[in-house]
């Protein structure tokens, strides 16, 4: 499934809630005004605290408080981080309008004073926008945003806001423009320092890898690389580690987990293809098994890395989905090694252990799945679950043993309905439509007996008797 990090517009609120104010300043600001910028300080640390409820009511009191004083700039920024944190609570109407209303003051102010601000301001709205199922939208706040950026001279946040545009393009599905664009910025991120900017845009550049495949010389050429170019350096895996390199080296927690996950899917990836790559001879065969099941224990221990370092309950989670995927095709996997391959993996669960494994993995998923809010990430997580639970039950067919006690199709079902409802309260069409092909995968699988998946499983185990 799709999968998006998050934008580098949530970095707003963190390092430029509002324009620079410095001691002397302050001082001579009247006390009203001085408890303001206290407020909006405030404000920001609890919401780094995960506080977002008590981060609404400061920001709520120092937008009041800018208006009183007429300063409509650092009130328009009041009101964006305002946004930003009803972002946070899912609380998508009161966000929509809190931006609007910053755009609205900033249009007040005369031509030629404001365009760094509406970017800042355009740089929530996308984010909001891509959270809430409008990808295209985003895509145009962010488009516009760049511009602002580069007529202000600010080429970083310019690269931050082309970086958010893949971002959006992959979530479109439009993975070769996002990665055309990606490339163009591969040289200038490699040439500068180690920043939280550079691993965020590698982060992108390796996901984007990942969903087209191999670079082959066709694809380099259409993307403007050139002939002489070295296309092992644009490996999916090679660029990931980088960015968790640099992530590690700046110390982000959630740029951290966001990287882990993207080496989780490489590697469960990488494993796939070495498990379903044709064979000539049972060497060949059983190296690609062995090789494959290092690739998996190497997905997963980035996927659990990423459950205990991710700063959001939303990332954890995710990472647990692909664990949870991961252990689906680890069960396949150990059927197929079981009693034939010599080779010590002591990481990787026996096809019991799956199991197990699966089990507890599922039953901590859906403890948590009902305290996330209702937003797009709550909705592709419920249906990331009922894919694997439809994958589950493929394999069901083929072992006849059940993973899951409890797990039926109606439970499925049920999985799927409520992530459209939470899809259609978000006005979130694609999704939507998405949800719904997943549970037309659902029946189709019933009405075909676990259908050609599982004879492909049989005949994966059918090959080593």
């Amino acid at each position: 499934m799709k999968r998006t990090g998050l934008t580098l517009g949530i970095l707003l609120f963190l390092v430029a809630p509002l324009p620079s104010i410095c001691a002397s300043e302050l001082a001579g600001l009247g006390i009203s005004q001085r408890a303001t910028y206290t407020a909006v300080d405030r404000g920001r640390q609890l919401y780094e605290a995960g506080d977002y409820t008590g981060a609404v009511e400061i920001l709520r009191q120092a937008v009041e408080e800018f208006a009183a004083a007429g300063d409509m700039e650092r009130q328009a920024i009041a009101l964006s981080n305002l946004s930003l944190t009803y972002q946070q609570l899912g609380e998508w109407t009161k966000a929509r309008e809190a931006i609007a209303a910053g755009e609205a003051l900033l249009l007040q102010i005369p031509d030629g004073t404001n365009g760094l601000l509406l970017a800042q301001l355009l740089d929530v709205r996308g984010k909001l926008e891509l959270a809430t199922g409008q990808p295209e939208a985003a895509l145009d706040s962010w488009r516009r945003a760049e511009a602002f950026y580069r007529e202000s001279d600010n080429s970083e946040k310019a690269i931050a806001s082309q970086i958010n545009q893949a971002e959006a393009l992959q979530s479109l599905g439009l993975y070769r423009q996002a990665l055309k664009s990606l490339v163009r910025l591969r040289a200038s991120l490699m040439e500068a320092p180690d920043s939280l900017l550079k691993a965020r845009g590698l982060l992108s550049l390796g996901n984007a890898l990942r969903a087209v495949g191999n670079l082959t010389p066709t694809l380099a050429d259409d993307l403007g690389l050139s002939p002489d170019e070295d296309l092992a350096a644009y490996s999916d895996r090679t660029i990931l580690a980088e960015s968790l390199r640099i992530a590690r080296a700046v110390n982000d927690p959630d740029t951290i987990a966001q990287t882990l996950m993207g080496v989780g899917n490489s590697n469960l990836s990488y494993g796939n293809s070495l498990r379903d790559r044709p064979k000539s001879n049972n060497d060949e065969r059983n190296q690609d098994l062995v090789d494959g099941a290092k690739a998996y224990q190497e997905a997963r221990d980035a996927y659990q890395e990423a459950a205990r370092v991710a700063p959001s309950p939303v990332t954890a989670l995710e990472a647990q989905l692909n664990e949870l995927s991961l252990l689906i095709e680890v069960k396949e996997l150990s059927l197929l090694i079981e009693g034939e391959v010599d080779t010590a993996l002591d990481n990787l669960p026996t096809s019991a252990d799956a199991r197990s494994q699966i089990q507890q993995l599922y039953a901590e998923i859906q403890s948590q799945l009902d305290l996330l809010p209702s937003n797009r990430a709550a909705v592709y997580a419920r249906l990331h679950l009922a894919q694997s639970l439809i994958d589950l039950i493929d394999l069901t067919a083929v072992q006849g043993v059940r993973a899951i006690a409890d797990l039926t199709e109606e439970n499925i079902d049920a999985t799927i309905q409520t992530a459209v409802q939470q899809a259609e309260a978000l006005q979130d069409r694609r999704t939507i439509s998405y949800a719904l092909g997943i549970r037309g995968n659902l029946y189709e699988e019933s009405s075909k007996d676990a259908g050609d998946e599982a004879q492909r499983r049989q005949n994966l185990l059918e090959a080593n008797d």
